[in-house]
């Protein structure tokens, strides 16, 4: 099985719906079972390799970014061409 494209994760995580996990758990904060999940989700990416990391990295901070959530804002990253 062959590992999909960059831009193909792109559009993944561009469609995926980052807040359906946040309205299910109303008590949400560090440590929670929700960021538990998170975080291995995550570590999990690192199998695709190091720029699918961080291209998931980028748009984690874009979605959780911003005043309602007390950080900086973060732009949403460019769709790679590959």
């Amino acid at each position: 099985m062959s590992k999909i494209t960059l831009s193909q994760f792109w559009d993944i995580l561009n469609q995926f719906d980052w807040f359906y996990h946040k309205g299910l758990d109303f008590d949400f904060d560090e440590g929670s079972d929700v960021e538990v999940f998170e975080d291995a989700r995550t570590e999990a990416l690192t199998g695709l390799g190091a720029e699918y990391a961080g291209l998931y990295a980028q748009f984690r901070a874009h979605k959780y970014g911003g005043a309602p959530f007390g950080k900086p804002e973060a732009p949403k990253p460019p769709r790679p061409t590959q």
